[in-house]
Protein backbone atom coordinates (compact mmCIF):
# COMPACT_ATOMS: atom_id res chain seq x y z
CA UNK A 1 0.00 0.00 0.00
CA UNK A 2 1.38 3.33 -0.89
CA UNK A 3 0.63 6.63 1.37
CA UNK A 4 0.32 9.83 -0.56
CA UNK A 5 2.37 12.40 1.76
CA UNK A 6 0.77 14.74 -0.09
CA UNK A 7 -1.96 14.96 2.55
CA UNK A 8 -0.73 17.15 5.43
CA UNK A 9 -3.90 18.00 7.26
CA UNK A 10 -7.64 16.53 8.09
CA UNK A 11 -9.72 19.44 6.33
CA UNK A 12 -13.15 18.05 7.08
CA UNK A 13 -14.72 19.86 10.89
CA UNK A 14 -11.27 21.14 11.24
CA UNK A 15 -12.58 24.49 11.78
CA UNK A 16 -14.60 23.79 14.54
CA UNK A 17 -14.23 24.46 18.24
CA UNK A 18 -14.08 21.03 20.29
CA UNK A 19 -14.41 21.36 24.01
CA UNK A 20 -15.34 18.06 26.13
CA UNK A 21 -17.78 19.92 28.46
CA UNK A 22 -21.24 18.40 28.24
CA UNK A 23 -22.95 21.77 29.07
CA UNK A 24 -22.07 23.16 25.24
CA UNK A 25 -25.90 21.83 24.32
CA UNK A 26 -27.02 20.01 27.63
CA UNK A 27 -29.43 22.67 28.66
CA UNK A 28 -30.88 22.91 25.08
CA UNK A 29 -31.81 19.36 25.00
CA UNK A 30 -33.10 19.82 28.57
CA UNK A 31 -35.24 22.83 27.01
CA UNK A 32 -36.30 20.82 23.97
CA UNK A 33 -37.46 17.69 25.74
CA UNK A 34 -39.39 19.36 28.57
CA UNK A 35 -43.02 18.59 26.88
CA UNK A 36 -42.02 15.94 24.76
CA UNK A 37 -43.35 18.61 21.88
CA UNK A 38 -40.48 17.41 19.60
CA UNK A 39 -39.10 13.86 18.64
CA UNK A 40 -35.34 13.96 19.08
CA UNK A 41 -32.97 11.03 17.87
CA UNK A 42 -29.31 11.22 18.72
CA UNK A 43 -27.24 8.49 17.29
CA UNK A 44 -23.74 7.14 17.54
CA UNK A 45 -21.74 5.24 15.36
CA UNK A 46 -20.88 1.65 17.50
CA UNK A 47 -17.05 2.83 15.77
CA UNK A 48 -16.37 5.97 16.78
CA UNK A 49 -13.32 7.33 18.15
CA UNK A 50 -14.21 10.79 19.04
CA UNK A 51 -17.21 10.63 20.51
CA UNK A 52 -17.78 6.97 21.47
CA UNK A 53 -20.97 5.34 22.17
CA UNK A 54 -20.50 4.73 26.30
CA UNK A 55 -19.87 8.52 26.60
CA UNK A 56 -22.79 9.75 24.61
CA UNK A 57 -25.03 7.00 26.29
CA UNK A 58 -23.20 8.21 29.92
CA UNK A 59 -24.34 12.17 28.94
CA UNK A 60 -28.06 10.55 27.80
CA UNK A 61 -28.38 9.36 31.59
CA UNK A 62 -27.26 12.94 33.06
CA UNK A 63 -31.00 14.20 31.11
CA UNK A 64 -32.53 11.59 33.99
CA UNK A 65 -34.94 10.53 31.36
CA UNK A 66 -37.41 7.47 32.13
CA UNK A 67 -36.90 4.65 29.41
CA UNK A 68 -39.93 3.70 27.60
CA UNK A 69 -38.53 1.19 25.40
CA UNK A 70 -35.95 -0.84 26.40
CA UNK A 71 -32.40 -1.29 24.76
CA UNK A 72 -33.24 -3.63 22.06
CA UNK A 73 -31.63 -4.39 18.22
CA UNK A 74 -32.95 -2.63 15.31
CA UNK A 75 -32.48 -4.45 11.94
CA UNK A 76 -32.66 -3.58 7.99
CA UNK A 77 -34.04 -6.88 6.40
CA UNK A 78 -32.63 -9.60 8.48
CA UNK A 79 -29.46 -8.16 9.74
CA UNK A 80 -28.79 -5.97 13.09
CA UNK A 81 -27.71 -2.55 11.93
CA UNK A 82 -27.15 -1.24 15.77
CA UNK A 83 -29.15 -1.09 18.89
CA UNK A 84 -31.99 1.36 20.05
CA UNK A 85 -33.23 2.37 23.32
CA UNK A 86 -36.22 4.86 23.84
CA UNK A 87 -37.02 7.52 26.36
CA UNK A 88 -39.60 9.64 27.65
CA UNK A 89 -40.74 12.90 26.05
CA UNK A 90 -40.25 11.43 22.62
CA UNK A 91 -36.05 11.04 22.76
CA UNK A 92 -34.91 8.28 21.06
CA UNK A 93 -31.32 6.71 21.11
CA UNK A 94 -29.79 4.77 18.36
CA UNK A 95 -26.61 3.27 17.58
CA UNK A 96 -25.43 2.36 14.04
CA UNK A 97 -23.33 -1.03 13.49
CA UNK A 98 -19.91 -0.64 11.99
CA UNK A 99 -19.94 3.71 11.78
CA UNK A 100 -17.51 5.65 12.75
CA UNK A 101 -17.66 9.57 14.13
CA UNK A 102 -19.58 10.32 10.67
CA UNK A 103 -21.99 8.18 10.76
CA UNK A 104 -23.91 8.59 7.68
CA UNK A 105 -20.94 9.08 5.56
CA UNK A 106 -19.96 5.52 6.86
CA UNK A 107 -23.37 3.72 6.79
CA UNK A 108 -25.72 5.67 4.47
Amino acid sequence: MKIDASITKFILCSDIDYTKDRAGTFSIYQDLLKDGKYKILKYSGDSDGVVPTQGTMKWIDALALKVSKPFRSWKVGDNTSGWVTEYENNFTFATIHGAGHMAPQWKR
